[in-house]
C-alpha cells in the first residue's frame, strides 16, 4: 500500500479550497479529522478460521481494540493511515500475531506472490523476489491444495487463487482428490 514499485506512477492533485460558511464578528475552531484507513483481517488455525473469538489489536504501542471475530473469523476496525505495525492476541490460548502495515507488494510482482504464500502459510522463506527453488516449490505445494496444475510457476490461475484466497475474505475449500501419488502430492496438507 505504501511501496513504490519501478514503472508506478504518482499523480499528486491540486489543493482545493475547502469552503464553510459561518456567521463573521465570532471565533470559529476547525479540526481537520486524520484519514483512515479499514483494516480487515481474517483469522486462521491452520485452515478453520478462528471464529467468535475474543481478540485484541494494538496499533503502534497507541491504540487498542477489542473484540470478537466474526463467524469466518474476520475482524475490521477503522485505523491511522500511516499506522506501521500491530500486534494482534486471540483466543483463549492467547495466540499472538505481529502485523505490518503498508508492506504488501502488489501481487503482479515476485514478492507480493512470495509475501501472500507467506501469510498463507504456503512459504517459510524470505520474500526477495527472486523465483528459486524454495519458491517455486511454494507456488507448486499451493497448486496441488487448490487442484491447480503444479507448475511452480505464478501464472494466471495461481495468481486469481492467491488473490481470491489471500485478499478476499474466504474459507478454505475441501481438499481436491489427489491422483498423484507423487511425494510432493502429500506435502500439499502439511503445508496449509
Amino acid at each position: 500500500m505504501n511501496v513504490l514499485m519501478p514503472g508506478d506512477m504518482v499523480v499528486i492533485p491540486d489543493k482545493q479550497i475547502k469552503e464553510l460558511p459561518r456567521p463573521v464578528e465570532k471565533r470559529h475552531i476547525f479540526v481537520r479529522k486524520g484519514f483512515r484507513a479499514l483494516y480487515r483481517l481474517q483469522v486462521f488455525d491452520y485452515e478453520e478460521p478462528r471464529a467468535c473469538q475474543d481478540y485484541t489489536l494494538v496499533i503502534d504501542d497507541k491504540l487498542t481494540f477489542q473484540g470478537t471475530t466474526d463467524k469466518s473469523g474476520t475482524l475490521e476496525h477503522y485505523i491511522p493511515a500511516n499506522s506501521r505495525k500491530g500486534q494482534l492476541t486471540i483466543g483463549e490460548e492467547e495466540a499472538q500475531l505481529s502485523i505490518r502495515f503498508g508492506y504488501l507488494d502488489p501481487i503482479e510482482e515476485n514478492t507480493g506472490v512470495q509475501k501472500r504464500l507467506i501469510n498463507l502459510g504456503f512459504y517459510a522463506g524470505e520474500a526477495h523476489g527472486k523465483l528459486d527453488d524454495a519458491t517455486e516449490n511454494a507456488i507448486k505445494i499451493f497448486q496441488l491444495r487448490f487442484g491447480l496444475e503444479p507448475t511452480g510457476q505464478a501464472d494466471d490461475d495461481t495468481i486469481g487463487k492467491l488473490k481470491g484466497m489471500h485478499d478476499i475474505i474466504s474459507e478454505f475449500p475441501p481438499v481436491p482428490n489427489q491422483t498423484d501419488s507423487s511425494p510432493d502430492s502429500g506435502a500439499s496438507d502439511a503445508g496449509a
